[in-house]
């Protein structure tokens, strides 16, 4: 993990059941001229959560998204759903929440 971090430890679950063996998503940016690490972070609660998609979006951002099963999933004051609303059953079955992260200023960390 890098200093500045979002979540700096895993938090999920990782196999305990009825969940999966993922525990956590995770975020890591390395830089491709000198394969630096630029940022990486966790992003999870006390339940299983992946990151299925990554996309820069051109103005040093990466936007994430996935699938939570957990209820303390850490949000922002400005997220759109502040509680979590899925169920305990696989996603694939239609279980957990959506996950859509945006993390911002990853293209200043790497100067």
């Amino acid at each position: 993990m890098t200093m500045d971090t979002f979540q700096k430890k895993m938090a999920g679950a990782g196999g305990a059941g009825p969940y999966f063996p993922v525990g956590d998503g995770f975020v890591t940016v390395i830089d491709l001229t000198t394969s630096r690490l630029v940022y990486s972070t966790y992003l999870g609660g006390s339940r299983d959560d992946q990151l299925w998609g990554l996309s820069l979006d051109g103005s040093g951002g990466l936007w994430a998204t996935g699938n939570t099963l957990s209820p303390d999933l850490p949000v922002t004051s400005t997220a759109a759903q502040k509680q979590y609303a899925g169920t305990d059953v696989a996603p694939a079955a239609g279980g957990g929440d959506i996950v859509l992260a945006h993390f911002t200023n990853l293209g200043a960390m790497g100067r």
